[in-house]
């Protein structure tokens, strides 16, 4: 009984988050926006660590 009401709420959710992604695509964008942002910021620091490497000297080893 509890897991027909569990699947029933789930099929709802879903199909009510593809009509709402489908009729407002401006929601779907402002949802996935932090992973943009976040991949973006992984980019950055990549080309910042590339950057401060190639200016490091390299040590003498001990």
């Amino acid at each position: 009984m509890i897991s027909d009401v569990i699947v029933g709420l789930t099929v709802l959710f879903a199909a009510g988050w593809l009509l709402a992604a489908w009729l407002r695509p401006a929601l779907r964008r402002r949802i996935e926006q932090p992973k943009y942002v976040f991949a973006q910021q992984i980019q950055q620091f990549d080309e910042n660590q590339q950057a401060s490497n190639s200016r490091e000297t390299p040590h003498e080893p001990r």
